[in-house]
């Protein structure tokens, strides 16, 4: 099973388009969702604010209801130190 027991504050990386490793970090966690967010420094975060993305707790997967496929997805704390990112 995969290891997605982040905490608050804790740096996750996420994988946009399953391709691209974007740095973020735990805001916020629920009994089923991890909310990140980008981490501060981040140019795009500068840019385009503070945008929160929600990720299911168990499995890494975002939630989004805007989208019918897999946008994005958490890497698991055993694989984190695989991968790198520009911000």
């Amino acid at each position: 099973m995969k290891d997605f027991s982040y905490e608050v504050g804790d740096p996750v990386i996420r994988m946009l388009a399953g391709k691209i490793p974007v740095e973020v970090i735990v805001v916020e966690l629920t009994d089923t969702k991890l909310i990140c967010g980008l981490r501060p420094g981040n140019p795009d975060r500068e840019a385009y604010g503070n945008p929160l993305w929600e990720f299911d707790r168990h499995t890494g997967v975002e939630i989004d209801d805007a989208f019918a496929v897999q946008v994005s997805h958490l890497i698991p704390k055993s694989e984190s130190h695989n991968h790198r990112t520009k911000h």
